[in-house]
């Protein structure tokens, strides 16, 4: 009796709170709202039956959702939200709650202006839908409609709710869904670039269950908007990304359509910067695979027992994909690899970069079975390695790497010879270099001498370029890391080619890395010296860029080749002088008028003949006869005077080669002493008056030289003495101090021990000229000019006794420097009397 009692007063008071809801002060309603409210959710128990008793309520409630107080309208959603999460309500009713949330949320223009209301709104619809799967189907059209408009809805949190409740809507009638899920597509897509991140994760998910249970041909339009999340900064964006692909791999119906689709998305974040996320892909990858297994079972029982199987020959520190995978990749790599390849040339640097490495995810899942593709991804790799951003290189350097360990020299030979041969750049020899470094060492070791033969050809390693150069030493490098002192067979092409870099090298960084592998190659050779590994293998590169050198000009790589093996092969040189000297008598010869590259080799040439003692790098047995050859063949013919600066510049350094020789190592060979007296000396006379104060100054260096010698070996004739001291009596005028300090040095030897047949009667005019020009500069204003002239006029003396002190007594009075006149004066009278009987 109680119960019934309470049940008509709930009645009278539900009845009257349904009342104060058409009240038309808004506050009344709100209150009448807020009160129905306190009186439902006090009494939860009881609720359910008082509500399906009385039907009214959930309508009047349904009624108020189109109130024009925006509190109304908002307090009634959440109201008959709340029921139906309480479960209050068992069903609500959807013929009238459809036709209001349509109105509101889906119709052409939005009515409902208030983002918190229509925020509540989707929400109930979500709740909706959740509860109400079984109905929901003659509202199919119109829950999409609203969709549609609420997922473009400003309010962020609108479009996260519209997301979820898309995902729900899927799952509740999914039967049904297919019919109407690609009208969700373009909004979804549309706010995959939202700002906010748990937009975009929303928005992800949702595209995925909406795809997968709705029309499968919809990943298509879907694909290209995902794959450039993948670029997203936010971790959680590509997880969801990594989340859906995986789930469409395992559970789209459709999927053995559109496998080429999502495996580069799947393997796309196999390398993601996350480890979490990478792991996860992992995981989801190898999930696929072992799914595919057991779906073909039948296609790959062969294959079934191998299926633990790693090659001996793996990359290291790298997991192997199950066959499941590897079988996916290799029936799908037809229409992945043209794409990826196009990619690989995009213009955005972010798509370059996650393309390479795809592609090195890519190699480790095709294995063997790339071959196929392979010319299609080398022609893009190439292409690559000049990218501008170095982690793409860095990738592809890697993608090449993982080839080697798949793919047989043989086969890759095939695919990158042709193309090196037509036109070579440092693209294709970075790739070479990468790929046998990831080689197999007995593989490789077959074909060394066929890659080691191309690449030692001119056309292939005489480039001037630095990346080019640096990637040929890789290229030499990788050949010794793989196959170790194996490689001693192409030792001969590996140092022409490294020989040929470090000559042309373009940078330091080259020049060092090219010596480098030199230091490998004769380690290899168990050398001990660097010259060892010269005198083995100089030679034959020697006498091939020796042969034509008379059309050699100063940027001719051959002759860039042949310094540096003269410069370097120390001690080595002395077995291929024969082919020197030739040479350098050829390439010098006055035929070739380049100057510049004239020079270049004669300054060589003179630090090659300096530092001879010190690197013994030609043996004394053939010592007098190689520089006979190279005064009469190189230094002679540079020596005679042409017009020009440059020609000038040719003829002082031909005279320093020549004092090179002459100071450091003399001559005590007869032919080359005869030689020099009549056939250099008058050349060197003539450069005595050159323009050129060092050219001048290094001739009569020489000549001091030569005058020491001929002395030493009595070759000396009166004939030389009258010739060499008229011309360098005239140098003593001379505007340069060291070479009229130089030309009083030769007067002093030439006259101080006079060869045998010179008569001092016969040539007593010739005495008294030199006593006239040395007593005219006695006087000099130089103090130190003035003092070397009067130790050798005292030294001379003796020739001509009676004329000098004539001379000098007739003159006396015009000396300024009268203390030298009179020391001068003394000294003769005083060897007078010594001599007298």
């Amino acid at each position: 009796m109680a119960f019934v009692e309470d049940l008509v007063v709930d009645n009278v008071v539900l009845q009257k709170n349904l009342n104060g809801l058409q009240s038309e002060d808004k506050r009344k309603r709100k209150s009448a709202l807020n009160d129905l409210r306190k009186q439902l959710f006090s009494q939860l128990p009881k609720c359910s039956s008082l509500l399906q008793d009385n039907q009214d309520v959930s309508k009047a409630i349904i009624r108020c959702i189109s109130d024009e107080s925006e509190a109304c309208r908002e307090a009634a959603v959440n109201f008959l939200k709340d029921l139906l999460v309480e479960d209050a309500i068992a069903d609500v009713n959807l013929v009238l709650l459809m036709p209001v949330l349509s109105r509101r949320l889906g119709s052409e223009e939005v009515v409902e202006p208030s983002e918190e209301v229509r925020h509540a709104l989707v929400e109930l619809l979500h709740v909706v839908v959740k509860k109400s799967s079984k109905d929901l189907f003659p509202f199919f059209n119109d829950i999409v409609s609203i969709l549609k408009k609420t997922v473009l809805d400003p309010y962020p949190k609108i479009k996260k709710e519209s997301c979820e409740c898309a995902s729900s809507l899927a799952f509740a009638i999914p039967e049904s869904f297919h019919m109407q899920s690609e009208s969700l597509i373009k909004p979804l897509v549309q706010i995959l670039t939202h700002q906010q991140y748990r937009v975009r994760v929303s928005a992800i998910l949702a595209l995925g269950v909406v795809v997968r249970y709705g029309n499968n041909k919809s990943i298509k339009e879907v694909a290209g908007p995902l794959a450039e999340r993948m670029f997203d900064q936010t971790p959680q964006v590509r997880d969801a990304i990594t989340q859906v692909i995986g789930d469409w791999l395992a559970h789209l119906p459709d999927r053995y359509s559109y496998f080429h689709i999502m495996i580069p998305l799947m393997l796309t974040s196999l390398n993601d910067p996350s480890s979490d996320i990478q792991e996860k892909a992992w995981i989801l990858w190898n999930a696929a695979g072992h799914q595919w297994m057991k779906e073909n079972e039948d296609d790959i029982k062969d294959k079934l027992d191998f299926l633990d199987n790693v090659p001996l020959h793996y990359p290291h520190n790298i997991r192997r994909p199950n066959m499941g995978c590897r079988t996916l990749v290799k029936r799908n790599l037809h229409k992945i690899a043209p794409a990826l390849v196009r990619e690989l040339q995009d213009w955005l640097v972010d798509v370059r970069i996650k393309a390479s490495q795809l592609l090195c995810v890519l190699i480790l899942n095709a294995e063997s079975d790339l071959h196929q593709y392979l010319e299609q991804l080398l022609l893009g790799m190439y292409r690559a390695c000049h990218d501008e951003d170095i982690r793409v290189v860095n990738n592809i350097e890697q993608a090449s790497h993982l080839i080697g360990y798949f793919i047989p020299p043989c086969n890759y030979w095939s695919l990158i010879h042709p193309v090196m041969e037509d036109s070579c750049h440092q693209g294709h020899l970075r790739v070479l270099a990468f790929v046998m470094r990831g080689g197999e060492p007995s593989s490789l070791e077959s074909f060394l001498t066929t890659i080691a033969d191309f690449l030692e050809q001119p056309t292939i390693c005489q480039s001037r370029e630095s990346l080019y150069q640096s990637q040929l030493v890789k290229c030499c490098e990788s050949m010794m890391i793989v196959c170790g002192k194996h490689c001693i067979k192409v030792s001969q092409q590996m140092f022409n080619i490294l020989v040929t870099v470090l000559a042309l090298a373009a940078s330091d960084e080259v020049h060092k890395a090219s010596q480098d592998e030199l230091q490998k190659l004769k380690n290899f050779q168990d050398l001990a010296e660097d010259y060892e590994l010269y005198k083995k293998f100089m030679r034959p590169l020697l006498l091939n860029v020796s042969s034509a050198p008379v059309g050699w000009t100063v940027h001719c790589p051959e002759r860039l080749i042949f310094q540096t093996l003269i410069l370097n092969s120390g001690p080595a040189l002395s077995d291929c002088l024969d082919v020197m000297v030739p040479t350098l008598s050829a390439s010098l010869c006055p035929e070739n008028e380049d100057a510049e590259m004239k020079l270049k080799l004669l300054t060589n040439l003179a630090v090659i003949l300096q530092n001879t003692d010190k690197t013994h790098c030609i043996s004394t047995e053939v010592m007098d006869p190689f520089l006979f050859s190279i005064i009469k063949g190189v230094i002679a013919p540079n020596l005679v005077w042409k017009a020009g600066r440059t020609a000038e510049a040719l003829r002082t350094i031909t005279v320093s080669c020549l004092l090179s020789i002459l100071q450091t190592h003399g001559t005590s060979h007869c032919e080359t002493m005869v030689y020099l007296l009549d056939s250099l000396v008058p050349i060197l006379l003539a450069l005595v008056e050159d323009a050129s104060k060092k050219t001048r100054l290094y001739t009569c260096y020489s000549l001091c030289q030569i005058i020491s010698a001929a002395q030493k070996m009595s070759k000396l004739n009166a004939e030389h003495v009258q010739k060499i001291y008229y011309v360098v009596l005239k140098r003593l005028d001379d505007v340069d101090d060291s070479v009229r300090k130089v030309s009083v040095e030769i007067l002093r030897k030439l006259f101080s021990c006079l060869p045998s047949d010179y008569s001092i009667e016969c040539s007593s005019a010739h005495i008294e000229a030199l006593y006239s020009t040395l007593l005219i500069h006695l006087d000099d204003p130089s103090v130190e000019f003035g003092s070397l002239l009067l130790g050798v006029l005292k030294e001379l003396s003796g020739l001509k006794p009676e004329y000098l002190l004539e001379r000098l007594k007739a003159t006396a009075s015009n000396y300024r420097n009268q203390d030298a006149c009179q020391e001068l004066l003394a000294h003769i009278s005083a060897s007078a009397k010594s001599v007298a009987p």
